[in-house]
């Protein structure tokens, strides 16, 4: 497949933004997604954030590790972990992939927030994928204040599996959320905690999980 010219590969069906294509960024080829590069072409700043080191991150619950090549955490309760290489700003869209090793209860879920610059997470604006039964059943995205609530809950299709990658996205304008779950967007929340500034933390709450190809995007 390595000597294959791209006019020879077959032709692509639609994209739905989930796509792995290579950049190049200083000097290392790394993967980024599809959608990325389309929300780039937009305008804008874009920022991809290595998944394969804890370097930057401060675990403010459990404890986050790579796990083959990606970042993984997780297990009963919660684990939360707060990048402090980047600051994001009241208007960004954020992007990550997650998938889930492992439900470990009910309630179990996993994705971002957009929390404080240091000190508690709980009642930062946050976009997870949930399982109320804990069993990848009845799956929704929940747009909410981690450990708080509020928000809005969006079913998504189902069930959700274990070891299955998924693309979770969410715009944030101030205090407002639109998320998108695998390229289609599910729905709209207002939450009443604005940060103004803020952090990129990766959450997950009785599930063990794992992150890659997280970006940041700034118009």
């Amino acid at each position: 497949m390595s000597n294959v010219k791209v006019s020879a590969l077959p032709a692509a069906a639609a994209l739905d933004g989930s796509e792995l294509v290579p950049v190049v960024q200083g000097g290392a080829t790394v993967r980024t997604t599809a959608q990325a590069v389309a929300d780039l072409a937009g305008g804008g700043t874009l920022t991809l954030i290595p998944h394969d080191s804890t370097t930057g991150w401060t675990s403010t619950s459990g404890a986050l590790s790579v796990t083959d090549g990606v970042l993984a955490q997780g297990g009963s309760g919660d684990a939360v972990a707060r990048y402090d290489g980047l600051l994001i700003p009241a208007q960004a869209t954020i992007e990550m992939q997650v998938r889930f090793d492992s439900f470990v209860n009910a309630n179990a879920q996993a994705g971002f927030m957009v929390g404080p610059l240091s000190g508690s997470p709980n009642g930062s604006p946050s976009a997870s994928i949930f399982t109320g039964p804990g069993d990848g059943t009845s799956p929704t995205l929940n747009v909410v204040r981690w450990f708080v609530g509020g928000g809005g809950s969006f079913p998504i299709p189902g069930p959700l599996a274990t070891g299955q990658w998924y693309t979770l996205k969410a715009t944030r304008v101030g205090s407002t959320l639109d998320a998108y779950f695998d390229g289609t967007y599910i729905g709209t929340a207002s939450l009443p905690a604005d940060l103004g500034t803020a952090r990129l933390g990766l959450l997950a709450y009785n599930a063990t999980a794992r992150y890659r190809n997280l970006s940041v995007l700034v118009p």
